[in-house]
């Protein structure tokens, strides 16, 4: 069953405009070592992989069960890795040179102007930077846990992006990456999962998107890695079929969303071929890597929203029907980006769902989203009580990292207007929190002495 509008037409819109014929990056051309490796000589990985940076868009950072590892912008350009140490509760700059001004290549915290984004990802015993030029072109650097030893790992071209989403096994590094690709008078996006060798540089595809389109050439399309299951990489892929665009809106619009298609593809650890999981249309279904199995949300033929889980190739239905936790809402007003799925605290599924939205006296459009813990083995669903406020809308308080004894979390979020810019200014204060205080809707923080807010 298909949800028709305004929501699938922008998700369509949004892959034409990053996925079409653009024009040839300067320098574009293909990593080095990095070309599709034939199905029989695929090659397994020894040792169980974990993210280390998450594929949410929203990440602010990469833990690990000692602190959490951040990047802040500079006004002139530059970044700064700060750190909060979960032992001491207080964020200090990654550097332990006295009086360091940290503003100079002399200090392990300081990055040096570029236009980009940094994204840092802390594995057991290295710090990964993952810098992406926003004209194109990949670097990893490794250095430390505390900063010190920072050298370059690899280089990409500038035909190339990276998604922030990363795995790590101790020798292997894998991302997503987006590589412009010529061809006669226009240019195809090309999507790939790359191995990373993480003492090498050495990188080598595991997974091209290209490889596993079957039919024509799409009218766009676009991928993001999800994440680890006990099996394998999950990788989600975002296909806008060509179709025709004669008709009045309302049938243009019928027609696009027929022609989408969402496609769970999984990459086996052992150098198995790929395997198709699931195949939804436009608004039919999305779903998270996490705890090691898949989390999804699914509409079903009677216009509910079952949350499954799919985990050693077995399926189980844990909620049949999301709606029901809203019952003061509509049935039928219900979408998919009404459910969000947000990761995992202590065997429990944390999901977010709008349960109401309206218009204040003040004229603003409230939105409330509430936040429900489901047991990942059981189903079982209870809601979540803290929760923040800020631009008309109530969310729960949002879990930063879970690697730690205490959860690192968004304890506190304010909101000022910025008179000179004519803009709202959001503050977010971090703070731990006991796992069964944050599930049980205790308030019991430790507050971070931090150095700089999100």
């Amino acid at each position: 069953m298909k949800k028709r509008g305004w929501a699938a037409a922008a998700c369509a819109l949004s892959l034409l405009l990053t996925c079409c014929a653009a024009p040839a990056p300067s320098g574009a051309e293909s990593a080095p070592e990095a070309q599709a490796t034939p199905e029989p000589q695929r090659q397994a990985f020894d040792l169980p992989f974990e993210m280390v940076s998450s594929p949410d868009l929203t990440s602010y950072g990469s833990g690990t069960a000692e602190g959490f590892y951040s990047v802040f912008s500079n006004e002139d350009g530059s970044r700064s890795l700060l750190y909060v140490d979960y032992a001491s509760a207080s964020q200090v700059y990654l550097c332990a040179q006295p009086n360091c001004e940290h503003n100079s290549e002399s200090c392990p915290a300081w990055i040096a102007p570029f236009s980009g984004m940094v994204t840092v990802a802390a594995g057991e015993k290295e710090l990964f930077l993952l810098c992406n030029g926003y004209g194109g072109g990949v670097r990893i650097e490794r250095a430390d846990l505390n900063g010190e030893n920072r050298r370059e790992l690899l280089s990409l071209p500038g035909g190339m992006m990276a998604e922030n989403a990363v795995a790590s096994n101790g020798g292997f590094l894998v991302i997503s990456v987006q590589e412009s690709v010529q061809n006669d008078d226009s240019v195809l996006q090309e999507h790939r999962l790359l191995a990373v060798d993480v003492n090498s540089g050495e990188t080598r595809s595991i997974f091209s998107l290209r490889e596993y389109l079957s039919g024509e050439e799409p009218e766009a399309c676009s991928m993001k890695f999800l994440g680890v299951t006990r099996e394998g990489f999950l990788v989600q892929a975002s296909v806008q079929e060509k179709y025709d665009t004669t008709g009045t809106e309302e049938e243009v619009f019928q027609k696009m969303d027929d022609a989408f298609r969402t496609v769970i593809w999984q990459v086996p650890f052992d150098g198995a071929p790929p395997a198709e999981l699931f195949t939804w249309g436009a608004e039919e279904g999305k779903g998270i890597a996490c705890e090691n199995a898949f989390f999804f949300v699914e509409l079903q033929k009677d216009g509910s929203y079952a949350l499954k889980k799919l985990d050693r190739g077995k399926e189980s239905t844990l909620c049949p029907d999301l709606r029901a936790l809203a019952p003061e809402r509509d049935p039928e007003t219900f979408r998919l980006a009404d459910m969000v799925l947000r990761g995992g605290v202590e065997n429990k599924l944390l999901l977010n769902l709008l349960t109401e939205a309206y218009t204040a006296e003040n004229g603003n459009i409230e939105a409330f989203y509430g936040g429900f813990a489901v047991d990942m083995d059981t189903g079982e669903t209870a809601p979540l009580s803290l929760t923040n406020h800020y631009s008309a809308t109530t969310v729960p308080v949002q879990v930063l990292d879970a690697h730690g004894p205490k959860l690192l979390v968004f304890a506190e979020i304010s909101e000022t207007v910025d008179k000179a810019a004519n803009a709202l200014v959001h503050r977010r204060r971090m703070g731990l929190i006991d796992p069964q205080d944050y599930l049980n809707g205790r308030a019991e923080y430790q507050m971070i002495d931090s150095l700089r807010d999100f």
